[in-house]
């Protein structure tokens, strides 16, 4: 919800949302529609500052959001959740007095959408991260929950596959761990053998 208690993202879109979310996830495809959806509500510019023409939202408000849809539609979340990670920490920088990033905060108003590479130690260290965190409350959830979490259609399955995925897409752990470890020694990017 946004500052003054009015959502970004309304109930009608949300549902929308839902309804297609099985079928992208059957299908293995691209949220075309709801990525379309997402632009139309202005939620892409969630966390670009008024300034430049964005909504202008608070780390909080966009964390409420951006759960209202995961409960809808998490494959699509997921999915926006890059676009706004980019703006919000340009949009941080540029509020601090940065304003070394306002070229991405003026590229996300024109409509581009944003995302990070991963050769970044901290880019891969903090997805390292959150993917471990996730993987392990969703294999205990699978634990506690017994058989059924194995079946194709519950959530938990879904969930499982979700988190198990992020292990290996974009980078593996061991990839992650070469990158933040070449970063530490300052031998990133350098040639010669990619183990050396």
């Amino acid at each position: 919800m946004s500052r003054s208690g009015r959502s970004v993202l309304s109930d009608d879109l949300l549902e929308r949302c839902a309804q297609r979310a099985a079928a992208y996830d059957r299908e293995n495809r691209f949220f075309f529609e709801d990525f379309e959806e997402l632009r139309q509500a202005k939620y892409l510019l969630s966390a670009v500052p008024k300034e430049f023409g964005g909504l202008g939202l608070t780390l909080a408000e966009i964390c409420l959001e951006q759960r209202r849809l995961a409960r809808r539609s998490a494959p699509t979340a997921l999915a926006t959740n890059m676009h706004l990670l980019a703006t919000g920490v340009a949009g941080d920088l540029w509020r601090k007095g940065d304003k070394s990033q306002a070229w991405m905060l003026e590229e996300a108003a024109r409509g581009a959408v944003l995302a990070y590479g991963y050769p970044e130690s901290g880019n891969v260290a903090a997805k390292y991260h959150c993917v471990e965190g996730a993987f392990r409350a969703v294999d205990l959830a699978m634990d506690v929950s017994g058989g059924r979490g194995m079946f194709k259609g519950d959530e938990l399955e879904r969930l499982y596959r979700d988190a198990r995925c992020g292990r290996f897409h974009p980078a593996n752990a061991m990839t992650v761990h070469e990158v933040v470890g070449k970063s530490a020694l300052g031998v990133l990017g350098e040639p010669g053998s990619r183990w050396g």
